[in-house]
């Protein structure tokens, strides 16, 4: 995106799937979010819980949109 002249403030949705989210991921993930984005104006978001993902080492996996 940074190729393009856009930047973390460019990205208006995420989407976050979540290998079996449990109350206390949601914690670490909001204070990661607003370490990046700010706690202001964070891009609209939508969490979900999946039993596993195409690389099975992986424990999440991050989705954005940007408006450039």
């Amino acid at each position: 995106m940074e190729s393009v002249g856009g930047t973390l403030e460019n990205i208006v949705v995420l989407r976050i799937y979540k290998v079996d989210y449990k109350s206390g991921d949601g914690t670490i993930i909001s204070e990661i979010l607003k370490k990046n984005f700010g706690a202001t104006s964070p891009p609209a978001s939508t969490w979900v819980s999946v039993k596993g993902l195409a690389n099975e080492g992986f424990m999440i996996e991050i989705e954005a949109q940007a408006v450039l």
